[in-house]
């Protein structure tokens, strides 16, 4: 009886390991599928706006920089191609930091165009050296057929 009892904990053991490592694979296809669906936004992205003479960005709604402009790295006081894979937070003040996580937050609960950094409603950028600047910024929300984004174009400084 002692016998029958400890094979079937090993097959119940055994059916659950392979249960464990079936879901396992699945997640590993699914992050495969979802980082080469990422490589080829944000080549798709990086190509269109590398010809760009307008400082724009698209980020998730991570905060994660997908892609940047030139003209976007010049004006935060990067070398080209440095924004992308930066946290959107590295270029707002560390004073203003929670407040922005917040205000991000309800807008990725509502995404709609919106302007920000209009007179009464002042944006502060920061550039990589610590210098800080005043920027209007117009948010726009995309969604493509494989992830949704958020362009941002940046005037400033103002």
């Amino acid at each position: 009886m002692g016998d029958t009892g400890e094979m079937q904990q090993s097959e119940e053991l055994q059916r659950r390991t392979d249960s464990t490592d079936m879901a396992l694979d699945e997640l590993q296809r699914r992050a495969s599928a979802l980082t080469e669906t990422l490589l080829v936004d944000s080549s798709a992205f990086g190509t269109l706006l590398t010809r760009s003479v307008s400082a724009v960005m698209v980020q998730f709604h991570s905060q994660l920089i997908l892609a940047a402009t030139p003209p976007m790295d010049a004006l935060f006081g990067y070398v080209e191609g440095a924004l992308v894979g930066k946290q959107l937070r590295e270029l707002i003040p560390e004073r203003f930091r929670k407040k922005h996580d917040e205000h991000f937050h309800r807008f990725c609960e509502d995404p709609k165009p919106r302007l920000m950094g209009v007179p009464g409603m002042d944006f502060i950028g920061v550039t990589r050296k610590g210098d800080e600047f005043r920027v209007v910024i117009t948010l726009d929300p995309k969604v493509t057929q494989r992830v949704s984004v958020i362009i941002a174009n940046v005037i400033g400084p103002i």
